[in-house]
């Protein structure tokens, strides 16, 4: 059940992760262009990305321990971005969030690789 809520955890972060990231696109630059082009750029970019290598059935995923490093910094960095961003606060909740889901999915699949090999 803790890793059911995990996985739904973790779609949430998902979510606040391309938030963040075009939080902080709108905050960039001081050209009102640019700051449309980063705002809905960024998102967009980690979204084709996430798709392509990251989602659960691409065809081309990562391997399961740089899929999960992957994830872990591409968490981070919109955390930092959101700090950069000027929302000390909110940077700080999404990067001990991101910590926490990453943590816990380690441990989840370390168990279940673990019951495995029994």
């Amino acid at each position: 059940m803790l890793k059911s809520i995990n996985e739904a955890f973790s779609f949430l972060l998902e979510l606040a992760m391309l938030a963040a990231f075009a939080y902080a696109g709108f905050h960039f630059g001081k050209i009102p262009a640019i700051h449309y082009l980063c705002g809905i750029g960024l998102p967009v970019l980690v979204i084709i990305f996430w798709a392509i290598k990251m989602a659960p059935k691409a065809r081309n995923q990562f391997p399961y321990p740089l899929l999960l490093i992957i994830t872990f910094v591409l968490f981070e960095a919109s955390a930092a971005a959101l700090y950069f961003a000027g929302v000390t606060i909110w940077a700080v909740v999404l990067a001990f969030a991101a910590l926490i889901n990453v943590g816990l999915r380690f441990i989840f699949k370390t168990s279940e690789q673990q019951k495995s090999n029994y």
